[in-house]
């Protein structure tokens, strides 16, 4: 009987809600409901508290399975990768690497052996195309983008509210740090409700907040007026319910390890325009003026916002044509060309 392993972070039984863990939970959850074949996961979760533990789990787990999918962060990569170039080599078992983030494309100065071991792979597949392309460049032969992708239910277009007055609701829906932005959008949306003396435009700021920005951001909250809000975090697949009555999303952010936001595909779903920096692939997922808007310099965020709410007949306009984006990211397809590779359909 075949037997498939992944390897990703699945949180331990927690609460986690950023990318790679939402990544990991959704690929083993949809492809639990289309495979007859037993799945083993390894969840690195346990590299801090217990590492014998998932020592032991994943020598056991990569030996009883002839398909392996690894979704790994950057300490993942140093430990597994070495581990599946062996039995990739020695013992032929199928290697299939997903890519979470796009801070990859920056490590290989610093890991020139992962080409080898990526090389040993049967697929390594990258979320847009722009890093894949470093990817060739850097001499990986077997490269494939693979979109990100979201079980999510689309908002029928009847259920998208109409803005044409004060307040307009703004969010961020991401990880809460100072690289994802936050900070940013909270100074943006208080400048134009001073210069305007009035409360013009409001923002709810959802998410986790990383340990190391917890502390400030509190201080921040406790700080700022009625028209900024703290709404704690959201379930993945309770996204769209949550978002669909805002206005449009802010996502300024400028994290060094940013790939295909999951928070994109969520906007989308909900018929939300993605206002945001033109950092890494922000600008290969947002149609700019179609699905969104992308600004060029972190100062243009206020001016950005502003236009939008000067012009809602054009972020109206924008909101059909997330919902038809939103298709694209749905896991059918994805999850199609995941198992034609691994040969199981």
């Amino acid at each position: 009987m075949d037997r498939l392993c992944i390897i990703g972070h699945f949180g331990g039984g927690n609460d986690f809600f950023d990318g790679q863990t939402v990544k990991t939970k959704i690929l083993y959850s949809e492809l639990k409901a289309r495979l007859a074949c037993r799945i083993m996961c390894v969840d690195t979760y346990y590299k801090a508290k217990s590492p014998l533990r998932l020592l032991f789990r994943s020598l056991f787990s990569i030996i009883s399975c002839n398909r392996i999918i690894i979704l790994p962060s950057t300490n993942g990569r140093r430990f597994f990768f070495p581990l599946l170039y062996f039995f990739s080599i020695v013992f032929k078992k199928r290697v299939y690497h997903i890519v979470t983030g796009g801070f990859i494309t920056e490590q290989l100065d610093e890991y020139p052996k992962w080409i080898k071991h990526q090389n040993s792979f049967e697929v390594n597949w990258i979320q847009f195309q722009s890093a894949a392309n470093i990817l060739h460049g850097a001499g990986l032969s077997n490269v494939e983008v693979l979109q990100n992708f979201k079980n999510l239910k689309i908002v029928d277009p009847d259920e998208v509210p109409k803005y044409s007055s004060a307040p307009f609701r703004f969010c961020t829906f991401s990880r809460i740090s100072r690289e994802k932005g936050i900070p940013d959008a909270i100074t943006a949306i208080i400048n134009i409700n001073r210069k305007h003396g009035y409360e013009l435009a409001t923002l709810d700021i959802y998410g986790q907040p990383d340990v190391d920005y917890a502390n400030e951001f509190e201080e921040t909250m406790q700080a700022v007026p009625d028209s900024i809000k703290y709404k704690g975090t959201v379930p993945y697949d309770q996204s769209t319910a949550v978002l669909k009555d805002y206005f449009a999303l802010l996502f300024p952010t400028y994290f060094r390890g940013e790939g295909f936001a999951g928070t994109i595909i969520d906007a989308f779903a909900s018929g939300l325009p993605v206002i945001a920096t033109d950092w890494h692939a922000n600008a290969e997922i947002i149609d700019n003026n179609v699905t969104g808007i992308i600004y060029h310099d972190n100062s243009l965020l206020e001016n950005t916002v502003l236009f939008s709410i000067e012009h809602p007949d054009v972020i109206q306009s924008m909101r059909n044509r997330c919902l038809q984006q939103a298709r694209d990211y749905m896991p059918e397809q994805h999850i199609d060309r995941i198992l034609k590779k691994m040969q199981l359909l």
